[in-house]
């Protein structure tokens, strides 16, 4: 959609009395033809009416009175009934790009023409419905319909039902029920022809009309629509915009359909990816803790790298730093909401948010079964049942929130989902789509990492999730169960944003969606994010909105933390001090390809990597191991070329890199130890770790139907 103008009150107000004059034999004129779309001009709004004969005899008159606003399209054809409609309506709005559709049907609907099967209020209803729903899915644009114009006076020549005025009302009151439940806008053009029928239609058997009466019917769509288009240019991007940032937990980057994952089934992310800009080369700059999310968490509020937090307790103790919503709050009159996983203490709570619903308290859950608490002026509430699935229970209050969002000052709405962060229980009909038609395994699958590059490969919760060694059919199983969580959360992703576009908030709303993280799923011999091989740090990056190109990409490297500057920027917020990460803008908006040139991903004391985008260079120190990877050529991590005579002088260039990066950050830690462990790894099914959510299916099916968790339990008090 193009930007829109402001909108002249005046012009607005006059609309009403112009009265065009129609000059003879301009056949080519869009102003004259109804069918003579116009070339648009640049930066004016686009809008698409779309109607039946009646339409046809006002469009041109609709373009002359918005000639200099809007860009007026219509089909190349009569749009004729519902019926009609709901076969070709997809084909008439096309790629989406429109701001306002203004739409009818109905006359030949009332009348019952060359149908097999005679009209009714209910059938106009459902094909009313079924042309909204598609409508929606395929652009963005505000949606007005017009109620259609009287039938004539006398007998239809030819109809083979005569029209009443019950009958009428009957259709027009099924028509209102149904915009009514979608927010559709209603231009009542059935009462302004009115008792004026009598002289605006063509004669008492014809239902079209005069010049008179198609000049007052062009005149009251013309204002309605440019009502809406002022609407829409009153909410802008010139003004502040609101901010939606949906937060995944352990999603791959390559989950998304339209990211190139033909097996996986994500339409809503698709469009999102389709409608704004991917960042394809995002990720997690490392961890401080095995429990990955918190350090990525972390990072993304307080805008710091990990290095740059208190040594003390990182996860719950962020210093100085001033975190993102407090600042959005503090310089931009922001209203922030939180919805969701909030893993990281009260304490970043209480700097960070003062209202929300459903707000989760912990890192992980059972999706069907746990337990959440409303956040009200700083408090918390009593815990309460979520009394859903995570995805749906936060999608939920983040459709009620946007419903219910006034205008007055932008909002911050953070939406924080579990989801596909393990337990793998999705409900059952996702998880059996992907057992019936199932992904591949990664191209990197292995049964078993071949070294112990952390004490998380053999110990740990994530890498007890499967026993030892990983078979094919494990791996295939977990992958259908986690792909299954991923298209439910595409799912509950679309709600909200089939919210957002219904709202008044949709042109001036950025929507950012990304992951905390990825995570392994099978690759390396590995289930878990606590490794720096790409598919654990790396996770997608969408952001869509006001000044956002669309169905672009870029693979500069960016890291999440960067989103901190990058929406302190659009706000319009200068950082405070200490701030690590990039605004993302410069690449959003063309001005520069990239905000850095490498990236460090270093993980507790016991992982390193560095990559220039052609090398990647990975440092074991607690085992005094190094891998050396040609991702131009090796993109999953395979062919370890460190020991290869002829790439000697590459690992001094990449470690000569990473000392740039250490240095930096100040890295406390060394890269290589005296005295290094065995890097042999000992897998032991029995000292498998079960955490206390997973639901018993999962237990019966991975863990020999264990019941005896020994992971997430909760401490019982001491006695004094």
């Amino acid at each position: 959609m193009k930007p829109l103008q402001a909108v002249s009150l005046c012009l607005l107000l006059a609309l009403p009395n112009l009265v065009l004059a129609q000059k003879a034999g301009k056949q080519n004129d869009p102003f004259q033809h109804p069918f003579a779309n116009p070339v648009d001009q640049p930066d004016l709004p686009r809008v698409l009416i779309v109607g039946d004969s009646i339409s046809i005899g006002y469009t041109p008159r609709v373009r002359k009175l918005l000639d200099g606003v809007a860009n007026v399209h219509r089909p190349k054809t009569n749009c004729r009934w519902s019926a009609f409609g709901d076969e070709h309506i997809e084909e008439w709005v096309g790629d989406g790009d429109w701001d306002v559709i203004h739409f009818n049907f109905g006359l030949w609907d009332w009348y019952g023409w060359r149908q097999e099967v005679k009209a009714t209020p209910e059938s106009y209803a459902k094909s009313l419905e079924s042309i909204v729903l598609k409508m929606r899915k395929k652009t963005d644009a505000k949606l007005i319909f017009a109620i259609t114009t009287p039938p004539c006076i006398a007998a239809e020549r030819n109809a083979h039902i005569v029209v009443t005025e019950q009958r009428a009302r009957e259709f027009n009151k099924a028509a209102l029920e149904v915009m009514g439940r979608h927010k559709v806008g209603i231009n009542n053009l059935y009462d302004v022809i009115g008792k004026k029928r009598a002289q605006l239609q063509k004669g008492a058997n014809d239902v079209h009309y005069t010049e008179e009466g198609r000049d007052l019917l062009a005149g009251v769509v013309a204002k309605r629509i440019q009502q809406e288009l002022s609407d829409l240019s009153r909410s802008s991007p010139c003004r502040t915009p609101n901010i939606i940032f949906l937060f995944a937990d352990d999603q791959r980057a390559d989950t998304i359909g339209a990211h190139g994952n033909a097996h996986i089934h994500t339409p809503n992310l698709d469009k999102l990816a389709a409608n704004g800009f991917s960042f394809r080369k995002n990720y997690c700059a490392g961890s401080f803790s095995g429990a990955v999310c918190v350090a990525s968490r972390a990072m993304l509020m307080t805008g710091r790298h990990w290095m740059n937090l208190p040594a003390q307790r990182p996860n719950t103790n962020w210093g100085d730093s001033v975190t993102l919503p407090s600042l959005l709050l503090e310089k931009a009159n922001y209203e922030t909401f939180i919805v969701g996983k909030w893993h990281n203490g009260k304490g970043t709570l209480d700097k960070s948010f003062t209202n929300g619903r459903a707000v989760y308290m912990g890192g992980m859950a059972n999706h069907a079964d746990f337990q959440v608490q409303d956040l009200e002026g700083g408090q918390l509430t009593p815990k309460r049942d979520a009394g859903g699935f995570s995805s749906t229970v936060f999608a939920d209050e983040a459709v009620s929130f946007i419903e219910d969002a006034k205008s007055d000052k932008p909002f911050f709405l953070y939406v924080a989902f579990m989801a596909p962060h393990d337990p793998r229980n999705p409900p059952e009909k996702y998880r059996q789509r992907y057992y019936k038609n199932r992904p591949p395994l990664p191209p990197n699958y292995l049964p078993t990492h071949p070294f112990q590059n952390a004490p998380q490969v053999t110990m740990g919760r994530d890498e007890s999730l499967a026993p030892w060694p990983r078979t094919k059919a494990v791996i295939s199983d977990q992958l259908c169960e986690y792909y299954g969580l991923v298209t439910h959360l595409d799912e509950q992703v679309g709600r909200i944003l089939s919210a957002l576009k219904q709202s008044p908030h949709a042109s001036n709303t950025l929507v950012v969606y990304t992951a905390d993280h990825g995570l392994a799923m099978g690759s390396h011999g590995l289930l878990g994010k606590q490794n720096v091989y790409e598919q654990s740090m790396q996770c997608p990056l969408i952001l869509s909105g006001p000044g956002v190109p669309k169905g672009k990409s870029s693979h500069a490297f960016t890291y999440i933390h960067d989103l901190y500057s990058t929406l302190c920027e659009t706000a319009k917020v200068q950082l405070p001090p200490k701030v690590d990460g990039k605004s993302l803008l410069p690449i959003l908006q063309g001005k520069s390809e990239k905000v850095r040139d490498s990236l460090f991903l270093p993980f507790q004391d016991n992982q390193r990597s560095v990559s220039d985008g052609k090398w990647k260079l990975h440092v074991y120190p607690q085992i005094n191991h190094r891998l050396l990877f040609n991702l131009s050529t090796d993109p999953h991590e395979l062919h370890n070329l460190a020991a290869n005579p002829a790439h000697q002088d590459t690992m001094k260039e990449m470690e000569t890199l990473m000392g740039k990066w250490r240095t930096r950050l100040g890295d406390p830690y060394p890269l290589s130890v005296n005295n290094p462990l065995d890097k042999t790894p000992k897998f032991n099914n029995e000292t498998r770790v079960l955490d206390r959510w997973q639901p018993k299916w999962i237990r019966d099916k991975y863990f020999d139907g264990r019941d005896n968790p020994n992971h997430g339990l909760r401490k019982k008090p001491q006695k004094k």
